[in-house]
């Protein structure tokens, strides 16, 4: 018989001499001749500890990642543009200012040496073309042809009121000044006698002053076509400016 190796005899529990039955055990037995019982008592094998493994963080797929937050702040993005309507504080602010700078210049028309349309529509076009570019330089969002026609529409919209507003206000300092239509209507006529107007029209124009639903509803249609004539004007105007910029080549 080989010699065990004496570090394996010191892990080997002692050799008990009797069996728990009272025989005594013959040397080198597994099992007792008798009873049958084990030497030695069989232990389980130790089952190895479950390896833990670092809990992974969640990435929520919708979340960018910090490169693409980094290059969007670093070209001052600022989100998906906001419609364009009266609910655009920005688009509302500029078509407002666009306004009031057009006022005075379709007002006076008639002092520079062009037809007052013609001047009046140059005017709008380039108030809504620098709306546009005004809002598009604020936003740093290019607009489409479409929206640049809304902001030029609602810088005419704006200019409108404007004019309503101020004739309103003409028109109630002349009546408690004590002036009479007839009296304004007699200026008027020979205002458009100077400039040319057929007696035949003119003749026109005293009826339709003279009665009141006549005149009720001839405002109406001057008010209409004032409407139509801005707000046109000044959205052809927009979508030029629109249309302007996306045919700007791209920076590489």
């Amino acid at each position: 018989m080989e010699d065990e190796d004496p570090m394996e005899e010191g892990r080997k529990p002692p050799r008990p001499v009797f069996c728990t039955c009272g025989t005594r055990l013959v040397a080198d037995a597994l099992f007792c001749h008798r009873c049958g019982k084990p030497v030695f008592e069989m232990a389980e094998p130790e089952t190895p500890p479950a390896l833990a493994f670092p809990p992974t963080a969640s990435v929520s797929p919708a979340a960018p990642p910090p490169a693409a937050n980094a290059s969007a702040a670093a070209v001052g993005y600022q989100g998906p543009p906001e419609p364009i309507d009266l609910r655009n504080k920005l688009a509302v602010q500029l078509a407002f200012f666009v306004a009031v700078f057009e006022f005075p210049m379709i007002a006076f028309s008639g002092i520079f040496p062009v037809n007052p349309l013609v001047m009046s529509a140059m005017v709008l076009a380039l108030g809504g073309f620098f709306a546009v570019s005004l809002y598009q330089k604020r936003t740093q969002c290019k607009l489409g042809m479409l929206n640049g026609f809304r902001l030029g529409w609602l810088s005419g919209l704006l200019l409108f009121l404007l004019v309503l507003v101020f004739g309103a206000m003409q028109f109630a300092f002349f009546s408690f000044s004590g002036g009479s239509v007839m009296a304004q209507l007699e200026q008027v006529m020979a205002a458009s006698g100077a400039s040319g107007m057929p007696p035949e029209q003119q003749q026109i124009m005293r009826e339709v002053f003279s009665d009141g639903s006549k005149l009720f509803v001839m405002m109406l249609i001057a008010l209409f076509l004032l409407f139509l004539f801005l707000t046109a004007c000044a959205g052809v105007g927009g979508a030029l400016g629109a249309r302007s910029r996306m045919a700007e080549p791209r920076p590489h």
